[in-house]
């Protein structure tokens, strides 16, 4: 194991790093996490005041990828897509080969055109996932049950219901004085719900027949909801 480089002085029994000491005595403060005592030649065991400059976490590393990416070797590579020549890091390029990476690619836009190959999609959700979708939700079940039983994160699922045509078919809350029914997709006059104060539009979100089986909730109002809006075989 390599020795620490950095000094470092035994004051009222703590040790201390040398460079920071004699940096807070000059200040008249203590440093803070953020600040950062930088070595101008570089050698951690010369603590001269001369030889040190206060700087921050964000330049210190700044600096140092810099003088780092200078001293770096680089070559030409092609576009596996577009055949365009574009500059690599040398030991990047060793450590991917060494990883079993072939095509290598100029941009993300080109590596894009490549993954759709293998990711095939149909507008712009994965024919995977809304096949899946589309049969959980012939199956009567809710969006947090086709999470989990296909293992789609929630909120990709959530996202796919919200493109596929037949669910919500008509968006607008309020339409031409009636108000739209989640539950059976109707739009009905105000009369038919109920009214709730903390509802942005005084009114309660299903109407009074879809509220009552929905306070029943189990397997009835999940058959209520497949028989009112979610027969998918019908709309295809």
């Amino acid at each position: 194991m390599a020795p620490f480089p950095y000094k470092r002085l035994l004051i009222d029994g703590k040790q201390v790093l040398e460079h920071r000491y004699k940096m807070e005595k000059k200040l008249g403060r203590k440093l803070t996490k953020d600040e950062i005592v930088h070595h101008k030649d570089e050698i951690p065991r010369h603590n001269r005041l001369k030889n040190l400059k206060l700087t921050n976490i964000h330049d210190h590393s700044r600096y140092h990828l810099m003088k780092r990416q200078k001293k770096a070797e680089y070559i030409l590579l092609k576009c596996s897509v577009c055949k365009k020549k574009f500059k690599r890091c040398k030991s990047k390029h060793l450590w991917k080969l060494s990883q079993g990476v072939k095509d290598f690619y100029c941009s993300k836009s080109c590596a894009g055109k490549v993954n759709a190959k293998y990711f095939p999609h149909e507008g712009k959700e994965n024919n995977i996932y809304s096949n899946q979708i589309k049969k959980g939700l012939s199956n009567g079940w809710s969006g947090y049950k086709i999470s989990k039983e296909y293992n789609i994160n929630h909120a990709t699922v959530y996202n796919h219901l919200k493109k596929l045509s037949y669910v919500h078919i008509n968006r607008s809350r309020y339409k031409d004085g009636e108000y739209r029914c989640p539950g059976c997709n109707k739009y009905l006059s105000k009369e038919n719900f109920h009214k709730v104060k903390s509802k942005k539009h005084g009114i309660d979100s299903y109407c009074k027949n879809c509220k009552k089986i929905k306070n029943k909730g189990g397997k009835e109002w999940h058959q209520y909801i497949k028989n009112k809006k979610l027969d998918i075989t019908a709309m295809q």
